[in-house]
């Protein structure tokens, strides 16, 4: 009834969400690809502005290995998967970043993930100083 009455009266199906986050995923899904359809990233932020982060975080997750840094950037910005972001920077060997970010993530209990930092860093480290060796070996 509730989709009916959205479709006559020539609202987007965007307008389902209101009623009910789950219920109307799929179409709301479906008009915000069209919506956004270069900007990958758009549906996520919408989800996440209509207090939905079920959905937000679960389109992150989803295609984890596929966003752009500044992508994943911006997301941990807005407080989406801050934990499961540093690590994909850590994974993709970016750990200058990987450690800049876990510094600012705090585990659930409220402490550091110390353990992370020290091997994102250590690595950043050691990629400085493989760059200055092979940049002497080349000169």
């Amino acid at each position: 009834a509730i989709r009916l009455i959205v479709y006559h009266n020539g609202l987007d199906p965007t307008h389902l969400h209101t009623f009910c986050h789950d219920t109307f995923h799929k179409e709301v899904f479906e008009e915000l690809k069209r919506i956004y359809k270069e900007n990958r990233s758009g549906v996520v932020i919408w989800f996440k502005a209509h207090g939905d982060q079920k959905h937000a975080e679960g389109l992150i997750k989803g295609r984890l290995s596929q966003w752009e840094p500044q992508e994943l950037n911006f997301f941990f910005n807005k407080g989406l998967l801050r934990q499961k972001i540093a690590q994909e920077f850590f994974d993709r060997r970016l750990y200058f970043d990987a450690t800049d970010l876990f510094i600012r993530c705090k585990k659930p209990d409220g402490t550091m993930f110390t353990e992370e930092i020290y091997s994102a860093a250590s690595n950043a480290v050691s990629s400085i100083q493989g760059a200055e060796r092979y940049a002497l070996g080349i000169m």
